[in-house]
């Protein structure tokens, strides 16, 4: 978010765009869920988690669905886009990195973003490939990929896979600890001026109200769902 902050326009209305993209993101959460959970359910099949849900259980459940293979194609084609779409805002993030270093000439940030973006896309690259074969099926031949857990002796990632360890990390901490830093870096780091300037859309009255929320509510909350994820799903095994 904060790289594409950096492409919005002054005119563009804040508050107007995070509410349109919460519901809209929440919205398309919802009918997918409507979508996906009968269909495994009308199968007979047990729903799982992540990429077992995705990969493996419905591929079984657009199998025996009447035009399985189109329903199949369509499903997979969108979330393709919908990862692809995700990534770049991922990569991006990489590569201005890259290309972001004070006092260089437009030349030199361009090469500098090539070179940070052939970079990143290898390294993207890699990791992934590790991942394919590390969700592969126990039975099948795939080396010490499928059979590997990196960090099997933390307890939040015991008996997890590569691409087990980088989804719960990601989903248990990087995710609430990203949005923590952030609820924390706007309500007391940002000044007052500058954000009541970027959200001058919002009378007095509900700018105050968004403040109290981001300096004392969101924290709280956010830690909770952090301190739950990291600390307490280990200990419960829930």
């Amino acid at each position: 978010m904060i790289t594409y902050g950096l492409y919005v326009g002054r005119d563009q209305n804040i508050p107007k765009a995070a509410r349109l993209i919460a519901f809209a993101d929440t919205g398309v959460a919802l009918v997918a869920g409507l979508a996906i959970f009968p269909i495994v359910f009308a199968f007979g099949l047990e729903p799982s988690q992540g990429p077992g849900l995705m990969f493996v259980t419905l591929p079984i459940a657009f199998n025996q669905m009447a035009f399985g293979g189109v329903v199949s194609i369509a499903f997979f084609f969108m979330a393709f886009f919908a990862a692809f779409t995700s990534a770049i805002s991922l990569f991006e993030a990489c590569v201005a990195y890259f290309g972001g270093a004070k006092g260089l000439s437009a030349t030199e940030r361009r090469t500098r973003r090539k070179k940070g973006a052939a970079l990143t896309a290898t390294g993207i690259f890699v990791i992934g490939i590790a991942n394919v074969y590390s969700i592969q099926p126990l039975d099948a031949d795939e080396g010490f990929w499928n059979t590997w857990y990196p960090l099997e002796w933390v307890p939040l990632f015991s008996g997890k896979t590569l691409f087990d360890v980088l989804d719960v990390m990601t989903t248990n901490i990087l995710m609430p600890a990203g949005a923590l830093f952030t609820s924390i870096f706007v309500g007391y780091v940002l000044s007052r001026n500058d954000s009541r300037e970027e959200l001058s859309q919002l009378s007095h009255a509900q700018y105050q109200v968004w403040r109290f929320l981001v300096r004392y509510i969101c924290p709280a909350f956010i830690f909770l769902i952090l301190l739950w994820g990291a600390i307490v799903t280990p200990m419960t095994g829930s």
